[in-house]
């Protein structure tokens, strides 16, 4: 796979009840950006019950609550959805082993496999890319690049498309110093 010249990429961002899918965290809203080159084409927002209590440190950063996700669909609900909006493109998150370890525990629990798309790690990209930059974390790419907000930062969406928004920066600085990125791509 070329990976500077793939056409089709869904970008996706997760929020969770806490950080370890492994101590029982789950998923409480997916946020996906389909991107076309570097254009949107489409995009998936769903809320997700993660049939267990969102801790109060968690809700403080997402804002997302019990009552919010009391009548949403559980993952087992919202998978075949995500995975029609995907189809068979390239995965992307910032920091993608922490989206994609959600998105396999899940989909293990709910149809005993994992995910069979590719992942690519934009934070991992960007330390390649601009090794004098002193964090590499959404936040600060999203200042060096400028890159304006479009809804509340963590929130899945809107963390999707900044991260979009960040993925086509990082591919024309990456096509404009002709640096390989690839074993970048996880599956």
């Amino acid at each position: 796979m070329q990976l500077l010249t793939h056409a089709t990429w869904v970008v996706v961002d997760l929020e969770t009840t806490g950080v370890s899918h492994a101590k029982g965290d789950r998923i409480v809203e997916i946020g996906a950006v389909r991107l076309e080159g570097d254009r949107v084409t489409g995009e998936f927002q769903t809320l997700v019950n993660p049939k267990r209590s969102i801790p109060y440190y968690a809700q403080r950063v997402h804002g997302i609550n019990d009552r919010m996700v009391a009548s949403a669909p559980g993952f087992g609900e919202v998978l075949p959805e995500f995975l029609a909006f995907c189809g068979e493109a390239p995965l992307i998150s910032h920091n993608a082993p922490f989206d994609r370890g959600f998105l396999d525990a899940e989909s293990l629990q709910v149809s005993q496999s994992k995910l069979l798309h590719a992942h690519l790690d934009t934070l991992r990209v960007s330390r390649q890319l601009l090794p004098k930059l002193p964090r590499h974390n959404l936040d600060a790419l999203v200042n060096h690049f400028g890159i304006r907000l479009e809804g509340d930062r963590h929130r899945a969406l809107a963390d999707a498309r900044a991260t979009a928004h960040l993925w086509v920066h990082l591919r024309q600085m990456a096509r404009g110093a002709e640096i390989p990125l690839r074993g970048l791509i996880k599956i």
